[in-house]
């Protein structure tokens, strides 16, 4: 009933003032009456919007690719960069987190780093969402927030002129791809959005996104890999950053107890999996009695969960990692080509992943050398588990290789590459898009002699490898004494540009108001 009364009040809205008016009527009425709107992309506003305010896709398209092109062709240090962004809950969440590091350092590197929240409804004002961002990442006078309330559509009309502009969710993208007072665009991709829905107008829209000209900023090299392999962009994938000061193992060595499960649930959010995890560790209580469950991520939603555990509030940053020191493992899933940051950061304090097996998250979860993949069925995840707790050598493997998948893999190099390709002319000399020691891993997962690493600096091997390690050896050197030619991988360069002139628009425009310094 609520929903009729709700359709015809925006129905009696658009008789009197127009679809657009209406729209932003019936939302103040719905926020009076039933509180805040979730202003996430199911918002229905976005669709409207983005249906509506787009008369010639192809010409936007079009003007934006000629002047990636010519960016990509003769990059500068930008003098000022924005950022279309949501609103947040806390900087530490995953993709703000990602988003406001990219500001905050592009920022220090001289560029006026300038950050517009398109749908503000958590914060009150743009200083509020300024003092949060300086208290996690550092004082910054260069960077600036502005605070654009979610009744209010932002209008590409309001945003100031700029050098590059950074879209970084599916509707974002609405905004930047009428807005061409700038030399350059860029879209921080997080996630293949178009899989956040089931088929439907989200999805396509989402989908459209891909195929706007933009220059992708892709988080991780595999879901650089799934959109690249459905769209034709231009782009750089980087590897999210560890805080190694956050993010440790055990400095004694000693194994995280498997008596303790961390579980990633988020029953809200269909890419997690939050079914399967509960069935798989019911299963697991059923025939550990001693196992216990720390269940994270809208702990409200697990009153009927049925598991032995503790279902955790908010935590602090630095208590996170803390945690997966305590925890054996840690059952994470995505259902897109992302890996999520937890499982990632779980490994480098020794607690070991049990996640979805997915090519596209490769890169970094590796069956069987630190972590275990699983289809997703629940008695796979309870085989995992049994297999962990059963086998104390595979334990002690799976950790030594889990603390050091990402030694060498800091938040500062990653952005600093990230900088040079798009800003220092590393997409213009054909720099490769990921370089890392993820090349050093493929190689050794192709090598049955794997060396494993301990804190003494000992390298720890099996009979069984030692065997197959001999025997691959040996047919090397036959193989060389007929002359035959060994494989080596193949490597592509990202990024290759055109020389074609620059179609932007030098328009004045009046400078965004509500910017917070």
């Amino acid at each position: 009933m609520r929903k009729q009364g709700l359709w015809h009040k925006f129905q009696d809205f658009r008789r009197l003032y127009g679809v657009k008016a209406a729209v932003k009527k019936s939302a103040r009425y719905l926020a009076k009456h039933t509180g805040v709107l979730d202003a996430s992309p199911h918002y229905p506003t976005d669709i409207l919007w983005a249906t509506e305010s787009c008369p010639n896709i192809r010409e936007h398209i079009d003007i934006t690719k000629a002047m990636n092109d010519a960016w990509l062709a003769n990059p500068q240090p930008p003098k000022r960069i924005l950022w279309i962004m949501p609103d947040f809950l806390s900087v530490h969440n995953g993709g703000p987190n990602t988003i406001l590091r990219f500001a905050h350092y592009f920022a220090q590197r001289g560029a006026e780093s300038i950050i517009y929240i398109f749908n503000g409804h958590i914060h009150k004002t743009a200083e509020d969402a300024r003092a949060e961002i300086v208290a996690a990442l550092g004082p910054e006078p260069r960077l600036k927030v502005v605070l654009n309330h979610y009744t209010d559509q932002l209008n590409p009309d309001d945003l100031p002129d700029s050098d590059m502009a950074v879209a970084t969710l599916w509707n974002t993208a609405f905004i930047l791809l009428q807005y061409h007072r700038t030399k350059s665009k860029v879209y921080l991709i997080q996630d293949y959005e178009t899989q956040f829905y089931p088929g439907s107008v989200e999805s396509g829209l989402a989908d459209m996104t891909y195929d706007f000209g933009f220059l992708g900023l892709f988080n991780t090299p595999g879901l650089r890999d799934a959109v690249m392999s459905d769209h034709a962009m231009k782009g750089y994938a980087f590897q999210p950053g560890i805080d190694h000061d956050v993010f440790f193992p055990n400095p004694s060595g000693e194994l995280p107890d498997m008596r303790r499960m961390f579980f990633y649930g988020r029953p809200e959010v269909p890419r997690n999996g939050f079914s399967l995890g509960i069935h798989g560790l019911h299963q697991i209580q059923q025939e550990y009695r001693d196992m216990e469950v720390f269940v994270a991520g809208h702990p409200k939603s697990y009153a009927n969960a049925g598991l032995r555990g503790k279902f955790l509030p908010y935590m602090d940053y630095r208590a996170t990692g803390e945690m997966y020191r305590s925890c054996g493992g840690v059952v994470s899933f995505m259902f897109t080509p992302h890996p999520s940051y937890i499982p990632l950061q779980a490994m480098t304090c020794g607690s070991i992943p049990i996640a979805r097996r997915d090519r596209f998250t490769a890169w970094a979860l590796k069956d069987r050398e630190n972590c275990l993949l699983v289809n997703p069925l629940p008695h796979e995840i309870m085989d995992a588990y049994a297999t962990l707790r059963r086998d104390k050598d595979l334990h002690r493997y799976l950790y030594e290789n889990a603390i050091h998948t990402f030694d060498d893999n800091t938040w500062p190099d990653q952005l600093e590459r990230a900088y040079h390709w798009f800003i220092e002319g590393g997409a213009a000399n054909g720099m490769q898009s990921f370089r890392s020691k993820d090349a050093k891993l493929r190689a050794e997962a192709k090598n049955p002699k794997v060396a494993l690493r301990t804190k003494s600096g000992k390298t720890l091997q099996t009979a069984a490898t030692t065997a197959a390690a001999n025997t691959a050896a040996e047919n090397t050197k036959k193989k060389s004494a007929k002359g035959e030619v060994l494989p080596t991988e193949n490597r592509t360069s990202q990024g290759q540009s055109s020389t074609e002139s620059n179609m932007v628009e030098e328009s004045p425009s009046p400078i965004a108001k509500r910017v917070a310094a």
